[in-house]
């Protein structure tokens, strides 16, 4: 049984929360854009729009499954820790540790701070600083190469 009155440490793959709510908008605005574009008669000059259309799909249904796998992340590593699949790697998990080998299945009730060790690592790799530079990287590569070769 789970004790409701125990707050249990959930992964955070969107830290702050409101970013992970920001992209499934732009998701959905990027359906509709969707549309426009595949639309005949519509305003926009894109060049190639056919193969453009099938490009822009193909990168929306990917942010859609990374949406998605995105949202299943804190109950997959909760049941797998459960399961003793994971072994953490934290000093601070491995001093306070008492649950036994890892690969030893471990009851709800050995959610203690060797897990919440365990999500804060998780939670801090999901969110690393890098990954805006990285993502900018990609944004100025990506309009940078549409606005010298698809509008030229």
């Amino acid at each position: 049984m789970i004790d409701n009155n125990t707050i249990q440490p959930t992964i955070q793959p969107f830290d702050p929360a409101w970013l992970y709510r920001l992209i499934r908008y732009a998701a959905r605005l990027m359906i509709l854009f969707a549309l426009i574009i595949l639309w005949p008669s519509n305003p926009l000059r894109i060049p190639g729009r056919t193969e453009f259309a099938s490009g822009y799909l193909a990168a929306l249904v990917a942010l859609w499954l990374f949406l998605d796998l995105m949202k299943s992340i804190p109950e997959t590593f909760k049941s797998l820790w459960l399961r003793g699949a994971l072994d953490s790697r934290s000093r601070e998990a491995l001093k306070k540790s008492k649950a036994g080998t890892p690969n030893q299945s471990r009851p709800y009730q050995q959610l203690g701070p060797e897990y919440q060790a365990h999500v804060q690592e998780l939670t801090d790799a999901l969110n690393g600083k890098g990954q805006w530079w990285l993502a900018g990287f990609f944004v100025v590569l990506v309009l940078g190469w549409y606005l010298s070769y698809g509008m030229g």
